[in-house]
């Protein structure tokens, strides 16, 4: 995200397409531990990172998943009636 207000918006997106490399992309995820959508970082990650079943998800458990999509205006709704349901417990 830049903001509207960003006085360095070319720095900015150099950064972010920094950050998109797959050798940043990979090295970001082995400190991290969690999964970029960067295919082209997957083999430069490592191999701890790799075999993990719980960052690389094994097929059985990735059948049995869901990807979630973006649901734009409606999220402000979704999350308000979240923490109505989490206010609950």
């Amino acid at each position: 995200m830049i903001p509207k207000t960003a006085k360095q918006v070319a720095l900015a997106h150099a950064f972010i397409n920094f950050l998109h490399e797959p050798a940043v992309a990979a090295a970001n995820t082995d400190f991290i531990g969690y999964l970029c959508p960067n295919a082209g970082a997957y083999p430069l990650m490592s191999e701890e990172i790799r075999e993990d079943p719980s960052i690389f998800l094994v097929p059985e458990i990735k059948a049995k998943s869901e990807v979630i999509g973006d649901i734009g205006e409606a999220l402000a709704l979704y999350t308000r009636m979240w923490d109505q349901i989490k206010a609950a417990e």
